[in-house]
């Protein structure tokens, strides 16, 4: 009996698969077509979901890089002059902005003829729009760039960086520097030849080569500015260094950098001990 039955299901089994094939086998081909088409079409959803996920992440990536190194350039600059002086600092550039915003936006671009009220939002239904730069969205970009240009000169024209020609005032960053009460003597200096060694090279800018929708004005102070900062980390960095120059035997440099100041041998000796650890092509 138990023998029969088996029997009976290996036979309904094999019966039931080779219908299966069957029906498989005279299957339109269009149905094939359409499995595949909308496997596709999943495959590439997926794709845009896992790739907007890979987006968002990296955005928060970013924005953490930006946390951290705002953060990490304020505990240097309060470290290296003072916490009082670095609050009061942002105060005056805090105002400054405050008082640029109430100003009418100046011409530091070729300012469009009309305004315009439009405001961009992305859409799907934006994506199928030919041209993608409607002459409303080019409009509207032209005028944040009009706007952001001239509230930057503005600030800088309100802290006292910039003229009303737009000429960066050397003269006035290093009598802000000799006015400063903390730090020595060298600090002070070392600051100063900052400034006139990155003026020297923003003043040799080919600013009539310029690619980008600034004025020469703002592309020198661009390039000015972030020329500075490495200045002033790297002055910052040797008064420090002057604070513990006990932990440096300065004489195992022999005659190397003996034209230098202590402050710069041990600057050197830090700035060897650290390209050193990158490997032979800290260079490039």
């Amino acid at each position: 009996m138990e023998m029969r039955l088996s029997n009976t299901n290996q036979n309904f089994d094999r019966k039931l698969a080779d219908y299966k094939i069957g029906v498989e086998a005279s299957r339109p081909s269009v149905c094939k077509s359409n499995s595949s088409a909308m496997a596709g079409k999943l495959i590439l959803a997926l794709a845009l979901v896992l790739l907007a996920a890979s987006s968002a992440s990296a955005r928060r990536a970013h924005a953490n890089d930006y946390v951290n190194a705002y953060y990490s350039r304020q505990k240097v600059m309060e470290f290296c002059f003072g916490r009082q002086f670095v609050r009061d600092e942002n105060t005056k550039i805090s105002a400054a902005r405050a008082s640029c915003r109430n100003q009418p936006t100046r011409a530091t671009l070729v300012e469009p003829k009309s305004k315009t009220t439009f405001e961009f939002k992305h859409t799907d239904e934006h994506l199928q729009e030919k041209p993608y730069f409607t002459q409303e969205m080019v409009r509207y970009l032209s005028e944040r760039a009009l706007a952001k240009t001239s509230n930057l000169t503005c600030v800088l024209r309100e802290l006292g960086y910039m003229d009303e020609n737009d000429h960066l005032n050397y003269d006035h960053l290093i009598a802000e520097i000799n006015a400063f009460s903390g730090g020595d003597a060298e600090f002070k200096s070392d600051l100063i030849t900052s400034v006139n060694g990155c003026k020297d090279m923003a003043n040799c800018l080919p600013l009539t080569k310029i690619a980008f929708p600034l004025t020469p004005a703002l592309m020198r102070w661009s390039n000015f500015s972030k020329c500075h900062v490495g200045g002033v980390y790297q002055a910052c960095i040797k008064k420090d260094l002057r604070e513990h120059a006990g932990e440096f035997e300065l004489d195992g440099l022999g005659n190397f950098l003996s034209d230098s100041s202590d402050s710069e041998k041990m600057y050197g000796v830090i700035w060897a001990r650290t390209v050193l650890d990158q490997g032979s092509d800290f260079l490039w």
